[in-house]
């Protein structure tokens, strides 16, 4: 019933897909038969997103009556994991991998944007009222926008290894929507001035 599928997402060597249907966790290749990954009648699963090498998948659920985010592998042949984000129960969603991935960042009810490492199962929080954030394709670095006191927005980068946050737009002009080249040493987003967008790198 294509009224109750959502948050479709395409798998990394683009033969299948994953959703959320009526509250589960399903996989759909293009041939062959589809998976339902969560069977649950009493909780609500949503926000599939594959890792980099299609191994695995990351949703949220509210099984235990407050989300958080699970990971358990694509092929449904191995056991599940339960990974707490941050310090109070709250809404969570748009679960993202890192290109490495080693971490998945998630958002909360109260705008604050949390990174979780998969190998010690810790949640850090990136930084607050945060939009549009972009991984570097190392995986070590995330750019994000925030508003400023002025109301216009600045460009952040937040480094996974220290937990330092570098403001990198000199906040004189609305700064947004970064994102890194494919090597990792260029990062780009769109300023307002009083020309309009431009790009600046």
């Amino acid at each position: 019933v294509a009224d109750d599928i959502a948050s479709v997402t395409l798998a990394p060597d683009g033969r299948g897909v994953a959703m959320e249907a009526r509250g589960d966790i399903l996989t759909v290749p293009f041939k062959g038969a589809f998976t339902n990954h969560t069977q649950t009648s009493t909780a609500h699963e949503r926000d599939p997103a594959w890792s980099p090498d299609g191994r695995s998948l990351a949703y949220l659920s509210d099984a235990d009556g407050e989300y958080a985010l699970y990971v358990k592998p694509a092929d449904a042949a191995g056991p599940m994991r339960k990974l707490k984000v941050g310090d109070r129960p709250t809404f969570l969603e748009t679960p993202r991998w890192s290109p490495d991935g080693r971490s998945i960042i998630v958002r909360d009810a109260w705008a604050n944007l949390w990174c979780v490492d998969l190998l010690s199962g810790k949640s850090s929080k990136v930084d607050t009222r945060t939009a549009a954030p972009a991984w570097s394709p190392d995986g070590r670095w995330l750019a994000y926008s925030k508003p400023m006191a002025s109301g216009m927005h600045a460009v952040w980068l937040y480094s996974l290894d220290t937990g330092s946050r570098i403001r990198v737009s000199d906040g004189l002009a609305d700064a947004r929507s970064p994102v890194f080249d494919a090597g990792g040493q260029v990062l780009a987003f769109a300023v307002s001035t009083d020309l309009g967008l431009s790009l600046t790198i």
